[in-house]
């Protein structure tokens, strides 16, 4: 059986999607929620967050955009290419 450890979700849809997407990452997976075309606020349990090390993060292409380097945000450690 081939397992695949997904360490990286992106949620443009909000409401239940950002749980779902939890769900699905491995330990310290991270999610980025960079939209909410649902119209509902985002919904997750901190429960998940908390025993699975995993973390959740905010993108809005115009923050990119005025970053020094367009290449990462001012706070980011970690550079992911899509």
């Amino acid at each position: 059986m081939f397992l695949l450890e997904i360490s990286l979700g992106l949620d443009g849809v909000g409401d239940y999607a950002p749980d779902n997407l939890l769900r699905s990452l491995a330990l310290y997976g991270t999610l980025v929620i960079w939209s909410r075309m649902s119209g509902k606020p985002s919904t997750t349990s901190g429960i998940r967050l908390l025993f699975r090390d995993q973390s959740i993060r905010g993108f809005w292409i115009f923050n990119w955009f005025r970053a020094p380097d367009p290449g990462r945000s001012p706070r980011s450690t970690k550079r992911y290419s899509l």
